[in-house]
């Protein structure tokens, strides 16, 4: 029950702090954030509704965690500005918000995926994070060889080229997923 009370209690000040800061960017006439209050609202009254619909637990820990990525993005980020203001904000989120969403992640997994006939789904969704996690550290050697050897043509031409390999490399590990689940025995 004292779990249930926070999960209530964290979801209604939640919607009202998200409305306090829709009403401050309407007021700022900072309307295209608007939508994203609403969007990040809206997702977390569904995911709270399917919580308890479905009898899943979130830890209070990762539900607070969830909520203040969200409430420093519209806030922090959208209304104080901080996105542009400030070079680390926008880094210090990704770092807190991926977080966030993996220990959610993990934990809805974890919760709905324990029966032995879904271990393939279970072994799709690893394998598919292994790749994608690998791409991503490709990503990072390339950018660091580009920084320490300053090569003619360097790797890592432009963003549409490093978002065209984290693409392909999730093609990459799509692939590798559905070959390793669909062949095991």
């Amino acid at each position: 029950m004292k779990k249930n009370k926070f999960m209530i209690y964290s979801t209604l000040i939640f919607i009202f702090l998200q409305i306090i800061i829709g009403l401050l960017l309407f007021k700022n006439k900072q309307y295209m954030y608007i939508y994203e209050v609403l969007a990040t609202t809206f997702f977390f009254i569904i995911y709270t509704f399917i919580e308890v619909k479905y009898n899943l637990h979130l830890s209070n820990y990762t539900r607070f965690f969830i909520i203040l990525t969200i409430l420093a993005h519209t806030f922090i980020g959208d209304f104080l500005n901080l996105y542009v203001k400030s070079f680390i904000f926008d880094k210090v989120l990704h770092a807190v918000g991926t977080y966030s969403f993996t220990l959610l992640s993990y934990s809805l997994i974890n919760q709905t995926i324990k029966k032995d006939y879904l271990e393939k789904s279970r072994d799709f969704i690893f394998i598919l994070c292994l790749g994608v996690t690998l791409g991503v550290f490709f990503e990072f050697i390339e950018f660091t060889i580009d920084i320490v050897l300053k090569p003619q043509f360097p790797s890592q031409g432009n963003v549409i080229d490093t978002n065209m390999d984290m693409i392909f490399n999730t093609v990459g590990a799509i692939i590798a997923a559905l070959h390793r689940t669909l062949l095991r025995k």
